[in-house]
């Protein structure tokens, strides 16, 4: 029997495939961070095309996370709080139009003050060098985005983030630094509009199916419009088809930074994150792009993690989570000398087999009558009011406090759930689910004003280029 276990124990080495404990010397980090991606509008979320076959492999091989969510509709507050595991109010970034408060301590600076190589490849001028996200970042890439005809382009696509990120790892393999782990960030773009897939992705989308999905969603749909001679229900299949173009286009640039890297030798020992930092409101709710409301389709967001030994491989997790625990959870795997903490979502895994219950606080921060109307249609409705919005995911519901402080809750188990308030049939859930909130904001104040947090000119042009605006 000690032979057979001997035996056992050897194949299982040589496999890659070891028991679930903390790695014995740290392991680099690849985190990919996927800008406007809806979960579920990925293939291994069960969108019914294939569109991302790439991110479906690497979701094989680890964990799949399936109610993971955003803490904002905006792409610098929820990188800053992947980064920092802190939510927007304590770490500065509160807004797209506010910057991460250096006396953080961000996910790359961690990692290089334990002997990583730390490096990072942007695809837009919201997550430029500026507004702070890249503290700790030492090989930090943001070039093509530069001046063409006198103006900062605000993004650059997909294949150049790509190219970037090689030709860094490039002069990584000749470096010094070549035997230290590293920690590389991709982040790509692409699925935020303008939707300009190249033509031969957008030509492989099978608008039969995406129309029938459409059509399934019909009484989510408020009103698209109303031309003469246009079925709006037709022009709006087409719209998410050039947004599933989007998606089908980044996954295919992934799957060449993946083969890259392998090609060059840097795939192994590698922990690989692939996160969205919002979804997009695709018309479901009345508003075609991010920011505005709460409701699921612009904060949940797709999270897989596979370590490189196959641990957990195939699992998928239903439990609610905010992307916050992924800083903990990334510290955890990548250095078995440093446990994540409490919200270590491995830790978590390996000990329950499920992630205890934590409430996701979810917010939109103060808007303006003005802005509102810039980044909305005529026919949005849901939250117009300016001001603040909260909402808390507990419990398999979700509470969204409005504000004009009314309210709406509802069921996720249900087939619509985002449609139908609850809330007057289960006074005693929303009761609590209210206090949890109350409690969550007594113990989180807002600790950076806007008004601190000064803008060139050129940054704010660049931002309401975006549909950002203030």
């Amino acid at each position: 029997m000690a032979r057979l276990l001997m035996f056992l124990s050897l194949v299982l080495a040589l496999s890659g495939h070891t028991a679930c404990s903390p790695p014995d010397a740290p392991r680099n980090v690849l985190v990919i961070t996927l800008d406007t991606t809806r979960a579920d509008h990925l293939s291994c979320y069960g969108y019914p095309l294939e569109l991302t076959p790439h991110i479906d492999a690497v979701a094989r091989r680890g964990v799949l996370f399936e109610r993971a969510y955003a803490p904002m509709g905006q792409t610098l507050p929820s990188h800053s709080t992947l980064f920092t595991g802190l939510w927007p109010r304590v770490h500065g970034a509160l807004e797209n139009h506010f910057l991460l408060s250096p006396d953080v301590t961000t996910l790359a600076e961690d990692l290089a003050a334990r002997g990583y190589v730390t490096a990072g490849v942007t695809g837009t001028r919201v997550l430029d060098a500026d507004t702070g996200i890249a503290q700790g970042i030492e090989h930090w890439d943001e070039e093509g985005m530069r001046r063409e005809e006198g103006r900062k382009l605000a993004e650059r696509k997909a294949p150049e983030v790509v190219d970037r990120a090689l030709a860094w790892a490039d002069r990584h393999l000749a470096s010094p630094e070549a035997e230290r782990p590293y920690f590389l960030w991709a982040h790509f773009f692409d699925p935020h509009t303008p939707f300009e897939a190249p033509p031969e992705f957008r030509a492989g989308i099978d608008e039969a199916v995406v129309a029938e999905r459409v059509q399934q969603s019909r009484s989510r749909i408020r009103r698209v419009g109303e031309e003469p001679g246009h079925d709006p229900m037709a022009r709006l299949a087409e719209y998410w088809a050039d947004y599933a173009a989007e998606i089908r286009f980044t996954d295919h640039e992934l799957g060449r930074l993946f083969d890259g890297l392998t090609e060059r030798g840097l795939m192994q020992d590698t922990v690989v994150v692939i996160v969205g930092d919002h979804g997009e409101g695709l018309l479901e709710h009345g508003t075609r792009t991010h920011g505005m409301n709460l409701f699921d389709e612009v904060v949940r967001v797709p999270l897989i993690i596979a370590t490189p030994n196959g641990e957990l491989a195939g699992t998928r997790v239903d439990e609610a989570l905010s992307i916050k625990d992924v800083r903990a959870t990334v510290v955890g795997l990548a250095d078995g000398s440093a446990p994540g903490g409490p919200d270590d979502l491995w830790k978590d895994l390996r000990a329950r087999g499920a992630l205890r219950p934590r409430p996701v606080i979810l917010e939109r921060p103060h808007y303006s009558d003005n802005n509102l109307l810039t980044r909305t249609n005529s026919f949005y409705t849901e939250g117009r009011e300016a001001g603040p919005m909260l909402a808390i995911v507990a419990e398999g519901h979700k509470l969204v406090v409005r504000p004009d402080g009314g309210h709406w809750l509802f069921d996720l188990s249900a087939t619509s759930p985002e449609f139908e308030d609850i809330s007057a049939r289960s006074p005693a859930l929303t009761d609590r689910l209210h206090g949890m909130l109350q409690a969550w904001l007594d113990a989180h104040p807002v600790l950076h004003d806007a008004d601190s947090q000064d803008l060139s000119p050129e940054r704010l042009e660049m931002l309401e280029q975006l549909g950002y605006g203030r």
